[in-house]
């Protein structure tokens, strides 16, 4: 792990350069590695004995494994107070009726057995209590550390990527919003590059070429099969069965209409 903007700017890696690579690129030459990086000291060596590398795809099989007692232990604990546990991976979500709110203890001796414990500023209860034929989310304990989120979130229930708010189920406009940024630049790459080899077909005497949306279309619209309107086609399908999913469907046109603006911007300006 290395860090130094100084050292970043020099061998001007940003964020706009970053989305232009694929992961098979390198982001700069050894010789100005050595340069810039490593003679400089700015090589930050991980010394903690525990852990792995986030991101890697061995984790959330280690964690499996790791938590198999853990997994057992709490289920049997929570059926037993009519309640719900999930996990994934590092994320736990326990639903309990208000008689089972003595469950956490047990939660945290489970966790000591395994050798782990639980992260403060990353915990939070939330009561459910009734609000004219609806049910409303009222936070007892949050994490230390505030959240930048919308109104309509706060307080709100949150695991993995979605909101549930007492009434109705959402995607977590974090999520939307990571989206967004991948749109944007995915159109400025294509759009982008399109100049970049017309600008070489002109030079040659050829014909210059429209910019390419089938595949941009495919990646980021309700057009794709393996995309992030995938992912939320799923959790429309899941929240319809039993809530009103209109606001799921509404922030998925949105992202179709994005799309369409970045493209047709895109499209307007000069080849």
């Amino acid at each position: 792990m290395w860090g130094g903007h100084t050292a970043l700017n020099e061998l001007r890696i940003g964020s706009r350069r970053a989305a232009s690579l694929n992961s098979s690129s390198a982001i700069c030459t050894p010789s100005n590695f050595g340069k810039y990086i490593r003679d400089r000291n700015l090589i930050k060596t991980n010394k903690l004995t525990k852990g792995i590398p986030q991101g890697t795809p061995i984790s959330a099989l280690l964690s499996n494994i790791v938590l198999m007692d853990f997994d057992a232990a709490i289920h049997q604990a929570v059926t037993k107070l009519g309640g719900r546990y999930w996990r994934y991976c590092d994320d736990i979500l326990v639903v309990v009726p208000n008689t089972g709110m003595g469950i956490r203890p047990t939660i945290e001796d489970e966790l000591t057995r395994a050798l782990l414990k639980v992260n403060e500023e990353k915990t939070e209860t939330i009561f459910f209590v009734p609000d004219n034929g609806a049910q409303k989310a009222l936070v007892e304990s949050r994490d230390l550390v505030p959240r930048r989120e919308p109104r309509r979130e706060q307080g709100a229930l949150q695991y993995l990527g979605l909101v549930f708010d007492g009434s109705d189920i959402t995607i977590r406009a974090k999520s939307i919003a990571k989206q967004d940024r991948r749109v944007r630049r995915a159109v400025n790459l294509a759009k982008n590059t399109k100049k970049k080899h017309n600008k070489l077909r002109e030079e040659k005497g050829l014909p210059v070429r429209p910019m390419y949306e089938r595949n941009l279309r495919e990646r980021h619209s309700s057009q794709g099969k393996m995309n992030f309107f995938t992912y939320a086609k799923r959790v429309h399908d899941k929240v319809a069965a039993e809530w009103d999913a209109a606001d799921v469907e509404r922030q998925m046109k949105r992202q179709d209409q994005l799309i369409e603006r970045a493209l047709l911007r895109a499209q307007r300006a000069q080849p």
